[in-house]
């Protein structure tokens, strides 16, 4: 069984691998599951920590915000200090923007929320993810306190849900729709069940889900009409292909919520939201390098790139990430 914090970082990189390699398809998937985690965490932490204080939802979403916001920021500066040396452009393109596109601009940048409906300019576009996660953050709650002691409230919203995603996809392709919280809610609340229902999987159900999960990838890249599809983001046979994919890993990511961590795996989990976000602080650079440059050479810009994104997000975790985590955990259990 894979531990939680290393799971989490296998899930970074599949992210990583896809922004830099089409060849690897499963963005949506490590997103996804990122998101059933999240369903499962949050309802944990709420469950054994916010809600035994005095004012539950606001350690909640201080806390929230505390997590996510810092890390954000540090990542937005250094992104756009990058972006403006790769391309001076972009404080023109900023300037052109309409009122309404600025103001959106400014209001995502600064709270998250909104940051996938941005007009064309995206300084960390990983961080689209972190504002489908605050919009949830906003309805946790309401779930949480009407499924507690019914967690069957949680399968039927999960089916209803994932069928409104499937609609949403199908019905109103649009940038804005595709990406909001109801076409990803379904993967909280299957994170949410795995919690109440305390889902653990044998060996053998884990190890036949992962091995369909293999073949399954694997033959993307052999039938004729996959290989014309699964590249295609946002198609319903990407979208589809990534839930199954993510149901699949279900037994992985349940059971690896019930290891026990230690140091070094909580390491590797807290690095992982750093790399995930920080990646794509180099990856303009990277691109401009890489765009024609010959094989050899596209390989070493590529390893470079991978070391320097690992470097990158371990300076930001000792420099910035553990001392903002260690006086959020003070505050928390500071609060009666």
């Amino acid at each position: 069984m894979l531990k939680p914090g290393i799971t989490r970082f296998l899930l970074a990189a599949l992210v990583v691998l896809f922004h830099i390699s089409r060849f690897v398809f499963l963005g949506r998937f490590a997103v996804c599951s990122f998101f059933t985690l999240s369903g499962y965490w949050i309802a944990l932490m709420f469950s054994n920590k916010y809600s035994k204080k005095a004012h539950p939802l606001k350690v909640f979403y201080t806390s929230r915000i505390w997590r996510l916001l810092p890390v954000f920021y540090t990542f937005t500066i250094l992104g756009f200090a990058i972006w403006l040396l790769v391309d001076h452009s972009v404080i023109q393109q900023i300037i052109d923007l309409g009122l309404s596109d600025k103001v959106v601009f400014g209001i995502s940048n600064i709270t998250l929320l909104g940051y996938y409906s941005l007009p064309k300019i995206d300084i960390l576009t990983p961080a689209w993810s972190l504002d489908i996660e605050m919009q949830f953050y906003l309805l946790f709650p309401l779930l949480f306190y009407i499924s507690r002691n019914n967690y069957k409230v949680l399968i039927w919203l999960f089916f209803v849900m994932m069928a409104v995603s499937f609609y949403l996809c199908a019905g109103y392709n649009t940038y804005w729709v595709n990406n909001s919280l109801p076409t990803y809610l379904y993967f909280f609340v299957l994170g949410m069940i795995i919690f109440f229902k305390k889902w653990r999987f044998n060996a053998n159900s884990e190890k036949i889900c992962l091995a369909i999960f293999v073949i399954l990838v694997g033959l993307q890249y052999i039938i004729p009409y996959s290989q014309t599809h699964y590249k295609q983001i946002g198609s319903m046979y990407y979208v589809t292909l990534s839930l199954v994919l993510v149901l699949l890993a279900v037994p992985t990511l349940a059971n690896s919520v019930q290891v026990l961590s230690d140091k070094r795996d909580k390491f590797w989990g807290e690095l992982s939201f750093l790399i995930y976000l920080g990646h794509w602080v180099l990856i303009r650079p990277y691109g401009v390098l890489s765009q024609n440059a010959s094989s050899i050479m596209h390989v070493l810009y590529t390893a470079l790139y991978l070391l320097c994104t690992m470097g990158l997000a371990t300076a930001i975790y000792w420099l910035v990430d553990r001392p903002i985590e260690k006086l959020r955990h003070k505050w928390i259990n500071n609060q009666a």
